[in-house]
């Protein structure tokens, strides 16, 4: 089910109105998953830097290509 939302805007720092829009499932559920992927993303790299002296050279490189595949692909870099 669509879930409306409101755009605010503000006149002399005061709002004036609220404008209705309505996101659609698939847009919730992009939504959903970006938080779920953003929350492993932060639990592997607080483990990874917890552990980092335990960790091998192999994992490093994998752990640092995958933490640069993700910020490349949040900022709009890779599709």
């Amino acid at each position: 089910m669509p879930e409306t939302r409101y755009i605010r805007e503000y006149t002399d720092g005061e709002l004036s109105s609220e404008v209705p829009y309505e996101v659609s499932d698939e847009q919730l559920r992009k939504e959903e998953l970006d938080h779920q992927f953003n929350e492993v993303h932060a639990v592997v790299g607080l483990l990874a830097y917890n552990n980092w002296g335990s960790v091998t050279s192999a994992q490093k490189d994998t752990v640092l290509k995958n933490i640069l595949g993700w910020a490349l692909w949040k900022d709009g870099w890779l599709v």
